[in-house]
Parts: structure tokens; C-alpha cells; sequence
């Protein structure tokens, strides 16, 4: 399953997009690779990939001899976002991860379950033991961490972390950060993590620096950090063009720019 789709129903790809050296959905830079060019060869292709979401678009330049001139076309093809859909539970981890790092917008919509399972793999990549609690009935705790690893603040710890993972529409008030240093009380953690979806309020922030002054600290993963948890988690997924060929292959080409024709003497 992929969250990239290609084929008739996916617009034509424009020439702007296809040289742009930028994601259209998640704006980073792209990454050239292009296909082995042997002389006399009448076909290059150019493939531009983000490896941030996934993205591709194919260029390709291809000659046709016909007696007294020459044509050269310009041709492309290129991936589309589908529209997963973020309610459906049984939605595969990495691609729900692909899809938030492309529209990060969707976070706001995606089921809370799913976002705690989404938060628990990226601890999980980054070093700790993860179990995910009851959806039902967790006690204030939605992931627990053991082990040791990164909070996704730059400071790494031990022990045992019970982590709440937050989706929201509003920013987090004080009340919430208290309730979670009460959950690492009656649960005997070291320590805790807020994340969100959304951002802190002073209150909320005042509040964690209580917590930790009582011996309870919080770090708090406001939206930004999310996203720059999953992006530093995201594995590669394209590393040269043959790669690439291995799990695309587009069939139809469309024009992407005027046929030049060059006439011989």
C-alpha cells in the first residue's frame, strides 16, 4: 500500500512542477536521480524524489529520428497524495506517518488512536521499549517508554515515561499538564511527555516547570516538534534512480512541453 497514486485519473503534471526543485506537498528539497545515458541513447530520464514524504516526478527527454529532421519531446508523469483516510484504525503506521510529514494539516482529523500509535512507533524507532496502553481506560498515560532514549527535546533519559498524546483543536491549558503530573504520581514514573497536536499556553508551560521543580518533569511536543519528530524518523525512500524503477513504473507519459523539431541540411 502506498499513499502515492499514478495512472489516468491523477492530473497532468505541469513543467513548473516537474523543474521545480522543491516537494509541492511538504516543500522540501528534492533529491535527482536520472536514468544510466549510454551514447546514442534516444531516451533520459530525470527523476526528482522527496525523501522527507515520498513524492516523485518523472522527466523525460526522448528523441526520434525521422528522415530529414529530428524531434525531441519532453514528457512527464508524477505521484498524487490519495486521500487516506485517518479514522480507519487499521491505517499501516508508516504510511499514516508518511502522510502527516505531506499534510500535516490532517493531524487535526486523524482518529486519537491512531495518533497514539503513530507517536508510540516514533519513540519506538528512536530507541525505546513502547507499550501502548488501553485505549478505554489508560490512567492518564496513552504510551509507556522504557528503557532509555531521546524525548524529542534533545534530552536523553532512563527509567520509566508515561507519555499523553493529545489531539486537539485548542491549545493545552494548565489543567491538562496537571492532570498528567497526577497519572505519574499514582503510576510511579520518572518522568512524563505531552504531545500535541496543538500548542502550549503560558499556563500549561508554567505548569510543567511546577512539575518539575516537585520532581516530576514534562516535556512538552508541541505540533512544530511533532513534525520534526517524524521527519527525523522517516526512512529514506528512494537512494538512486534504479530504486526508484524498482517500485514505479508509469506506463503513460504526457506531454510537457512543445515537441522542438530540428530539420538536418
Amino acid at each position: 500500500m502506498s499513499i502515492w497514486r499514478y495512472g489516468d485519473e491523477c492530473p497532468w503534471p505541469s513543467r513548473d512542477l516537474l523543474e521545480s526543485p522543491k516537494c509541492p506537498y511538504c516543500e522540501r528539497g528534492t533529491r535527482t536521480f536520472s536514468s544510466a545515458t549510454e551514447p546514442g541513447a534516444t531516451r533520459h530520464d530525470q527523476v526528482h524524489t522527496c525523501s522527507r514524504c515520498g513524492w516523485w516526478g518523472l522527466a523525460r527527454t526522448q528523441t526520434i529520428f525521422g528522415g530529414s529532421y529530428t524531434t525531441i519531446q519532453f514528457l512527464g508523469a508524477s505521484a498524487h497524495l490519495k486521500n487516506l483516510l485517518l479514522d480507519d484504525l487499521d491505517q499501516p503506521i508508516e504510511e499514516v506517518r508518511r502522510y502527516m510529514l505531506a499534510r500535516f494539516d490532517a493531524r487535526k482529523t486523524i482518529h486519537p488512536r491512531l495518533l497514539e500509535e503513530t507517536v508510540a512507533s516514533v519513540y519506538r524507532d528512536l530507541g525505546w521499549k513502547v507499550l501502548l496502553t488501553s485505549y478505554s481506560n489508560d490512567g492518564g498515560v496513552d504510551v509507556v517508554l522504557h528503557g532509555s532514549g531521546d524525548t524529542l527535546t534533545g534530552i536523553r533519559v532512563r527509567g520509566r515515561v508515561g507519555v499523553q498524546v493529545k489531539r486537539s483543536k485548542k491549545p493545552i491549558e494548565a489543567e491538562q499538564i496537571r492532570a498528567l503530573t497526577g497519572a505519574l504520581v499514582q503510576g510511579r514514573y520518572t518522568r512524563g511527555i505531552f504531545v500535541t497536536t496543538e500548542r502550549f499556553r503560558s499556563g500549561a508551560l508554567k505548569a510543567a516547570e511546577r512539575s518539575k521543580q516537585v520532581g516530576y518533569p514534562i516535556h512538552l511536543i508541541d505540533a512544530p516538534k511533532l513534525y520534526d519528530a517524524l521527519e527525523l524518523t522517516s526512512r529514506a525512500r528512494y537512494r538512486s534512480f534504479r530504486d526508484w524503477q524498482a517500485s514505479n513504473s508509469p506506463s503513460e507519459l504526457h506531454s510537457i512541453r512543445g515537441d522542438e523539431v530540428m530539420y538536418s541540411p
